[in-house]
């Protein structure tokens, strides 16, 4: 059939703009306020978008905490802002919160196929 010709042809292509990127739980793939590059889509495992948030401890400082936002699993994709023109900085965290195998890609390497 034709389009099962085509699927290896575009399964090619895929692998030409993707890079396989492991975390161990508890890693954070991305921190707030880095300069965004690459996407992700999550092949296997968890990841939790958190922001970064500080609480008056008691003792006249802050303790620095992470709340949770979002909650992904396998199929979710993240950091897509980083695929837009002009420089962007993550607006939130992920963090693997189990071991996390994704896909990723960059704006050039998209944009050079």
């Amino acid at each position: 059939m034709e389009g099962e010709a085509e699927a290896p042809n575009l399964l090619a292509e895929v692998a030409k703009v993707v890079t396989v990127v492991h975390c161990g739980g508890n890693d954070l793939v991305f921190a707030q306020g880095d300069e965004g590059h690459s996407f992700y889509v999550i092949y296997s495992g968890v990841v939790s978008i958190t922001l970064n948030h500080e609480v008056d401890d008691g003792a006249g400082g802050t303790t620095a905490t992470e709340i949770v936002v979002k909650r992904l699993q396998a199929g979710d994709a993240f950091g897509e802002a980083a695929l837009a023109e002009g420089a962007h900085l993550r607006s939130a965290n992920a963090r693997a919160k189990t071991c996390v195998e994704t896909k990723s890609s960059t704006r050039l390497q998209c944009e050079r196929n």
